[in-house]
């Protein structure tokens, strides 16, 4: 007779606000929760402190979550949906092709700020802006952001 093995595997769980551990980010969470369209927040801390996580759950239910590494930044061109949010994770990863991609976003989120057409980005890094390759390109286009640290 052959016995069965049970294959402990639990299903994956998407990335949501609420199986976030919060612990001294609780402030964090509630600005990313109640961000509307016209805001950009820059979320930055060290490899493991919750950055991917919560973008993927601002981006959940009518966002576009973007991976620097793996992904293609919109054309800068094409209009962003309104109340939408756009998401770029791991932007110390930039190419040069893709810095020109997020200005674009920034232009385009700072045009429309204040307007019906207005939405929502979001983006995130392991330090401040002013440590990135195309600093002095993104630089311009930062007024506005909250810039949020992430503790462990």
């Amino acid at each position: 007779m052959k016995e069965q093995l049970i294959l402990d595997v639990l299903p994956v769980v998407p990335p949501r606000f609420d199986n976030f551990v919060t612990g001294r980010n609780g402030e964090t969470v509630s600005r990313l929760l109640g961000a509307g369209a016209g805001q950009s927040i820059y979320l930055w801390g060290e490899h493991g402190s919750g950055k991917t996580h919560l973008l993927r759950a601002a981006t959940r239910q009518h966002g576009l979550y973007l991976n620097t590494a793996t992904d293609i930044l919109p054309d800068p061109g094409e209009p962003v949906a309104p109340g939408s949010i756009i998401a770029v994770d791991d932007v110390q990863n930039l190419s040069e092709a893709q810095a020109a991609a997020l200005f674009g976003l920034f232009n385009q989120w700072k045009t429309h700020q204040h307007t019906p057409e207005a939405f929502t980005l979001l983006a995130s890094g392991p330090v401040l802006p002013a440590s990135w390759t195309y600093a002095k390109t993104c630089a311009r286009a930062l007024p506005g952001t909250w810039f949020i640290a992430l503790r462990p």
